[in-house]
């Protein structure tokens, strides 16, 4: 479980490519000195388990699923990523609850400076639509925002400055594409609703 709230920026040092996946080496100064193999760490808002760390180095597997899942698969050397340990009982929750396992990917599609923040719209289908809720919460990249507003094609966020230095928000453009992780709270409840009236019926 995570929070959204990213404690480092990471690089990806090398990717080792198998059959059905890929390892991931990523270069981490600070949460590499605490993590241990088995650990879960989230990488841009995937949920993923170290299997080696040495010497501000840690590695992961990545399945093919994952791959096909996520934005995993268009990584390249050197990029960075948002990085989050795992939360543990006594951490403050100052984002919200995440799993790191992701819905789906969106595009930005627009993206405009507002003062000294950078309001940001992204594409998201329509089918996602439900999950939406206007000051609800969502994960972008492993990165707990807030909906600013939501239209029929997608929602928009707003980064303050401290979020765009601290993440990768910093680097992103027009185009490039996110990991989208919804309020799971949300989809519960939607889940439980829709079965209601389908019994109901």
């Amino acid at each position: 479980m995570f929070t959204g709230l990213i404690e480092e920026l990471g690089n990806v040092k090398s990717i080792h490519r198998k059959r059905d996946g890929v390892v991931l080496t990523i270069h981490s100064s600070e949460i590499s000195r605490d993590l241990k193999v088995g650990d879960s760490v989230s990488i841009n808002g995937v949920c993923l388990t170290v299997i080696e760390n040495k010497k501000n180095l840690f590695k992961v597997d990545v399945t093919k699923e994952t791959l096909e899942r996520t934005t995993l698969s268009n990584f390249k050397i050197n990029e960075k990523v948002n990085l989050e340990r795992a939360v543990k009982a006594e951490t403050r929750l100052g984002g919200h609850i995440l799993t790191g396992h992701i819905d789906c990917t969106a595009k930005i599609r627009n993206r405009k400076k507002n003062g000294l923040s950078t309001d940001f719209f992204i594409e998201l289908d329509r089918k996602y639509r439900n999950y939406l809720v206007e000051k609800g919460s969502i994960s972008v990249d492993g990165v707990s925002l807030t909906v600013t507003s939501v239209r029929e094609d997608g929602f928009s966020v707003t980064i303050i400055p401290h979020t765009a230095h601290n993440t990768t928000f910093g680097f992103k453009r027009i185009g490039d594409e996110v990991n989208i992780e919804l309020d799971i709270i949300g989809k519960y409840i939607i889940k439980y609703l829709s079965r209601y009236e389908t019994e109901k019926i």
